[in-house]
């Protein structure tokens, strides 16, 4: 029987009504709704942990102020030291501030004696003594007409006992004494040593001390012995020859002997320090020409007697100085545009001296001309740096230059303003980082050219045809002859190297 208070058409709704449901709980498992709304729903919160009370510390008293680094906060330091540091106290002792450095000089600028010259010693300057009555009392330069020199110059020969080192670093000038009495040599280096070297004392000591060593190594070993301490003991008391004089502190740019009778009483030094001297053996003294703070002195020349320099400067200026008077000079500048390598005088017109330049320019100018904007009297120019122009000495007025374009020129004036190459002849002067450059120089005569070859040799050169006459080599030169000079009244020939080493070819 059907249920109380229903009726068929109520029972048919209600089994409608859960078809229909069970439809749509089909459809939603089918559509995996509850997974997504998992996937979506957020995440629920991590509980938290149970937060604990923090545990006291005890509480220290302050020691004192917090200690800070000077150096981090740039602070200067107070000088102290800490002498002893015990038990918590400190002792320190107080340093006063040095005073600042004061910047060393360039050159002394005074006069030296004898006794202020760095590197003299008492001994030395014994023998300079000794040497001063006889500097100046000998013929001079141009007294007699020399003879010609390629014919003895082929045959000089070079020595072992005519080897020396005679400068510290590498040879820049030579200077031999004019006179024929005495063969004595000066030469000065790039740092600015000047050296004195007596020839034929140094030639002497040699050979004595060579006969010592053939006596000692002839006897027994006591015999061997006792020679060895004689030859000790009077090789400490004998004179070597050389003499150091330390007054010049940068590259010497300039030597020359002049002034006197026999135009050698002095030796004129000049050097990139800014100083012009005059070393006097008679007086004792070096005494100072000319100073400068700002010029660079990178060449000079005087007259014979003493009186006229003229010099160059790294930055092409020409300086003119009396040399009797001690001053600063006349300044012409922009001689040329760059370093001045050589100023030489005429021997046959000493008004007139020719310059060599790094803007590889040959200038002749006349020093009663000069002025404080100069004009040269003739040019002429090389394609790349002029090393070194120098005046025949037989007082043709030819020029014999040296460039780094590989050539040897012969100059002549032509004209008023001209100066003509006569003569080019092609020689390697490539002499690189090493070597001092070449300057190529004259004979006595004129009739010959020398300059070094970087083969170890000293090539001499027919002036009249620029052909190679013959060359100069020994086992005993073991370096470049990068500056030579022969003596205008002695056949002798100084070649000097780099190393400081000079060889005397006589």
């Amino acid at each position: 029987m059907p249920a109380m208070g229903t009726s068929d058409g109520d029972n048919e709704y209600e089994r409608q009504r859960q078809e229909r449901v069970k439809r749509n709980r089909e459809r939603l498992s089918a559509l995996e709704i509850p997974v997504l709304a998992a996937r979506v729903a957020p995440k629920p919160a991590r509980p938290r942990p149970a937060v604990r009370p923090a545990k006291r510390r005890p509480t220290v008293e302050s020691a004192g102020p917090k200690r800070r680094s000077a150096r981090v906060a740039k602070l200067e330091a107070d000088g102290n030291q800490i002498e002893s540091e015990e038990r918590g106290r400190i002792v320190t002792s107080i340093m006063l501030p040095k005073p600042d450095p004061v910047p060393a000089e360039r050159h002394p600028k005074r006069d030296l004696a004898m006794q202020e010259i760095d590197g003299l010693a008492a001994t030395d300057a014994a023998y300079i003594s000794a040497w001063s009555s006889r500097l100046g009392t000998g013929p001079g330069v141009g007294m007699e007409k020399p003879e010609p020199s390629l014919p003895w110059l082929a045959s000089l020969q070079l020595d072992a006992v005519d080897v020396a080192k005679v400068t510290r670093s590498a040879t820049t000038h030579l200077a031999f004494h004019p006179t024929s009495e005495t063969l004595l040599l000066a030469a000065g280096d790039k740092e600015g040593n000047l050296s004195l070297w007596y020839c034929a004392e140094a030639a002497q000591a040699l050979d004595r001390a060579s006969s010592r060593g053939d006596a000692g190594s002839s006897e027994g070993e006591g015999g061997s012995s006792e020679a060895a301490t004689s030859g000790t003991a009077e090789s400490e008391a004998e004179f070597d020859g050389l003499v150091s004089l330390g007054y010049h502190r940068q590259y010497i740019s300039g030597l020359r002997w002049a002034g006197g009778p026999g135009h050698g009483a002095g030796l004129f030094s000049a050097s990139y320090d800014g100083s012009l001297r005059r070393f006097d053996p008679g007086a004792g003294a070096a005494i100072l020409l000319t100073s400068s703070e700002d010029l660079g002195l990178s060449a000079m020349d005087i007259t014979l007697d003493g009186r006229t320099a003229v010099l160059g400067t790294n930055r092409g200026d020409l300086l003119v100085v009396d040399c009797r008077a001690k001053g600063p000079g006349a300044l012409s500048e922009d001689g040329h545009a760059k370093k001045i390598n050589t100023v030489h005088f005429d021997p046959g017109d000493e008004h007139v001296f020719a310059t060599s330049s790094t803007d590889t320019c040959v200038r002749v100018w006349d020093v009663r001309r000069l002025g404080p904007t100069p004009k040269p009297v003739a040019e002429g120019a090389h394609r790349s740096s002029c090393q070194a122009a120098h005046f025949a000495p037989d007082g043709s007025h030819r020029l014999v230059s040296t460039s780094f374009d590989n050539t040897v020129g012969v100059w002549e004036r032509r004209g008023k303003k001209e100066l003509a190459c006569t003569l080019s002849i092609r020689h390697d002067n490539d002499t690189g980082r090493w070597v001092t450059p070449f300057r190529a120089v004259w004979s006595p005569s004129g009739d010959a050219i020398l300059v070094g070859n970087m083969r170890r040799a000293v090539d001499i050169i027919d002036a009249s045809t620029g052909q190679l006459s013959t060359q100069l080599r020994s086992e005993d030169m073991t370096a470049i002859p990068s500056r030579n000079l022969v003596h205008p009244s002695v056949e002798v020939l100084a070649a000097a190297t780099s190393s400081g080493r000079i060889h005397l070819y006589r």
